[in-house]
C-alpha cells in the first residue's frame, strides 16, 4: 500500500481535505509495536488504495496533540476531512507463530482480561 509521510498537522489537513476517506498511522519509530504496525500496513494489498498518511511522533510534534491521541501506534480514520475514529493498535508477539484477531486475544490462555 502506498503511504505518504507527513511532517505537520498542516500537511495532514491539506491531505485529508482532498479525500472523502483517509487514514493516518501515528507511530513512534524505534518502538517494536509501531515499527511492526507500519511494516504491516505498508505490505497490505488493497484493490482500491485509500489515502494513507503516516507520521512519526519522534519528529512530528503537533499532530497527536491536535487530535487528542495519547499512544502510538494509532490509526485515525477521517471522513470528509473530519476525524471519525481512532483505533489503538496492539501487537501481540511471542505467543506463537499463528496470527491472532482482536476477537481471539481475550480467549488466549496467556492473556488475562
Amino acid at each position: 500500500m502506498n503511504t505518504t509521510s507527513i511532517n505537520s498537522y498542516k500537511e495532514l489537513e491539506l491531505g485529508i481535505s482532498q479525500n472523502e476517506r483517509a487514514f493516518l498511522l501515528l507511530y513512534k519509530s524505534g518502538s517494536d509495536q509501531s515499527d511492526c504496525a507500519l511494516e504491516r500496513i505498508q505490505k497490505m494489498e488493497i484493490e482500491e488504495s485509500p489515502s494513507l498518511y503516516t507520521a512519526d511522533v519522534n519528529s512530528v510534534r503537533d499532530i497527536h496533540e491536535r487530535l487528542d491521541i495519547s499512544s502510538a501506534p494509532s490509526l485515525v480514520v477521517f471522513e470528509n476531512g473530519k476525524k471519525v475514529n481512532i483505533i489503538k493498535i496492539m501487537m501481540v508477539t511471542n505467543l506463537n507463530s499463528e496470527g491472532f484477531t482482536k476477537q481471539q486475544l481475550p480467549n488466549h490462555p496467556r492473556i488475562r482480561a
